[in-house]
């Protein structure tokens, strides 16, 4: 608690002070700093400034891992962090996402394979909800548990922003660089991966998940003396991964591979609907599946989502096509011209089922809201604390939908529900949520949280941030 105080002799101006008391306890952990106290300009310092400041009863200060805490007076504090010692071999940075639920082998990973297998670049290309992200994950998991790589790195390369913070990240981690000048650090890493004379050579992977705008990769393009380019070095023991939906030329020449992923065949539909079915003992007849398949265009993601409704429903093929066809006529009709293609149109109505699906369970009316909650925070990772803290189930009490349409009175959300809304959309575990990265004997590994990209509701061709991965 601060507070003013003053005194007044022979009517002169009151001389400013500050008393300070039981402002409580102090604690900080990583690179956080607090203080308990007072914090502010040192006494007879300045106009601005009090003549004297009191202090009483400020508490404890704790500080770990790292962490600055102060219980007192701080007028100027000065800190100098050193900077990490490189990680050791094998290290991975950023997270690669997890394994969707009933994953299956296809053409595009052979081909992924052999474009890179030897050092190279391979682009994968395709519309939304085919896999490029899931086909890319597979293949670092793999590169990784074969101990064929030194170093992997994960970027979310949505835009310029997270891939210049995923690079820098690298660089603290990997070459001593400092954090407190990304660009600087991106740059003295991707410096680093060019192989040196004399010294041994690292066997690398960097993956760029989700290149948005090519122009991206292009740090100030109108600057001659600050331009450099977020493409990692041509190296014979490096390679390079890139997803995207783009098919800018920008992106293919100079030896990359382009790779097209498309919509599954006929028999990969199936074939995914029958073993994600069969994995909880479900089987359905093989003419309903291949009529379901046609009907959702084939594509891997709404696939996922009529798996997850069957399953999850116990309704039978036949009856979900049925609520398929009559979902998708209500969108048409609703939002004529708004849903350009077929695919599109399916996912959209795959997408509107399983939400209103979700919302009868238990905590009854809180996955809509969470739903729209997780869409404005980062695709690519979203800490369970946040999704459960008290904002935002402040938020989802304010925000509850009611099977019956009818408003009811707003009751406050426990932790425990909110966590009950998030595994409504997640299932025993998420992908997005608080992933730790894979390790192997004498790995050392660690996790880091680009910036949010620019806030994004789900549409039927952006997958939001919490949903079954693509098979």
């Amino acid at each position: 608690m601060t507070k003013a105080s003053s005194r007044t002799a022979w009517e002169e101006e009151p001389e400013p002070s500050v008393t300070v008391a039981d402002t409580g306890n102090a604690e900080a952990a990583g690179d956080e700093m607090t203080v308990t106290g007072y914090r502010g300009p040192a006494s007879g310092s300045g106009p601005e400034s009090p003549t004297s400041v009191h202090l009483s009863g400020t508490g404890n200060a704790v500080a770990t891992d790292g962490g600055i805490a102060i219980s007192g007076y701080v007028h100027t504090l000065t800190v100098q962090r050193a900077l990490r010692e490189p990680a050791s071999w094998p290290h991975q940075v950023g997270v690669i996402p997890s394994e969707a639920r009933s994953f299956q082998h296809r053409a595009e990973a052979d081909r992924l394979r052999a474009a890179v297998e030897s050092g190279g670049t391979a682009v994968l290309t395709g519309m939304g909800g085919v896999g490029k992200t899931q086909l890319a994950a597979d293949y670092a998991r793999a590169a990784w548990d074969d101990g064929g790589l030194d170093v992997l790195v994960w970027v979310t390369a949505s835009a310029q922003s997270p891939m210049v913070s995923g690079y820098a990240q690298a660089g603290v981690e990997l070459c001593r660089a400092d954090l407190e000048d990304p660009e600087q650090a991106a740059k003295q890493f991707l410096a680093w991966l060019v192989p040196k004379p004399g010294q041994r050579p690292c066997r690398w992977l960097i993956v760029l998940d989700d290149v948005t705008d090519p122009s991206d990769l292009v740090v100030h393009p109108d600057d001659p003396g600050k331009r450099y380019s977020l493409w990692p070095p041509a190296s014979p023991h490096g390679r390079i991964l890139l997803t995207t939906r783009r098919r800018d030329a920008a992106l293919f020449g100079d030896g990359r591979w382009r790779i097209e992923v498309g919509l599954f065949a006929p028999v990969e539909s199936v074939s995914y609907l029958t073993a994600a079915l069969h994995a909880q003992d479900r089987t359905e007849p093989a003419d309903q599946l291949t009529t379901l398949a046609a009907d959702l265009g084939h594509l891997p993601l709404a696939l996922a989502q009529a798996a997850a409704y069957l399953i999850d429903s116990g309704e039978t093929t036949a009856t979900y096509r049925d609520l398929l066809a009559d979902r998708a006529t209500k969108l048409t009709d609703l939002a004529p011209g708004a849903l350009p293609d077929e695919q599109a149109t399916a996912l959209a109505a795959a997408w509107s089922l399983s939400i209103d699906r979700a919302d009868t369970l238990r905590p009854i009316g809180l996955a809509r809201p969470m739903l729209h909650l997780a869409a404005l925070l980062d695709a690519n990772g979203i800490p369970q604390d946040i999704l459960t803290g008290q904002p935002a189930r402040t938020h989802l009490a304010q925000r509850k939908w009611w099977p019956d349409r009818r408003q009811r009175p707003t009751a406050p959300v426990t932790s425990g529900e909110a966590f009950g809304a998030l595994r409504t959309w997640t299932g025993s575990a998420s992908s997005t949520i608080n992933r730790v990265p894979p390790t192997r004997p004498s790995a050392s590994t660690s996790s880091f949280s680009a910036p949010p990209a620019t806030p994004t509701p789900p549409t039927s061709t952006t997958r939001p941030p919490i949903l079954p991965p693509t098979p």
